[in-house]
């Protein structure tokens, strides 16, 4: 096994709701999702998806986040989402919608630390995101979703806003393992 390796990956060849990596080997440390997202959604504006673990839909879930613009332009804001009241991680992810200018994307990185781990209570998942927002404003959003469980993690799957506006044809992503 390699320090690094990466175990999926692909490109939408059409719409979807979901991108969802299934029967992740337990071989690895840590996992590290990227993916690049655009929606179906009008809007010239970039809007949240979420992350669900193992097909859990329970409130398991919990989210502490932030996001800024790059150039200031916009407030800042944090979210706190508290432990056990969710049935996903919210706005975890980053959507640029199809009123952007053709071919932008938000990009995604989810970092997902000791997920084979049967001891540790709450699972972390790290997010960052990219994306732009109106006009020609970059809103950058940080955070960590939690989910309460000590089973491994065997699947990951990231949703668009809602089902009204699925994923585009050309986003792409991997899912690999670290050591």
């Amino acid at each position: 096994m390699a320090d690094f390796e990466i175990i999926a990956e692909g490109t939408l060849t059409g719409t979807s709701n979901t991108i969802d990596f299934t029967a992740i080997p337990q071989t690895f440390t840590h996992l590290q999702i990227q993916f690049s997202a655009r929606s179906a959604k009008a809007g010239a504006n970039s809007d949240g998806g979420e992350i669900k673990v193992n097909g859990d839909t329970g409130t398991t879930y919990g989210v502490q986040s932030g996001y800024t613009s790059e150039d200031g332009s916009a407030n800042g804001g944090a979210g706190n989402l508290n432990m056990g009241t969710r049935s996903q991680i919210d706005s975890a992810i980053r959507v640029s919608n199809a009123g952007m200018s053709t071919g932008v994307h938000a990009v995604n990185k989810i970092l997902i630390p000791n997920y084979t781990s049967t001891t540790v209570a709450t699972k972390g998942l790290l997010f960052e995101a990219t994306a732009a927002g109106q006009s020609t404003t970059w809103w950058i959003g940080f955070g960590i979703g939690f989910w309460g469980s000590t089973a491994a993690i065997t699947q990951v799957t990231l949703y668009s806003e809602s089902v009204s506006y699925p994923f585009l044809a050309g986003c792409s992503y991997w899912l690999a393992g670290w050591a």
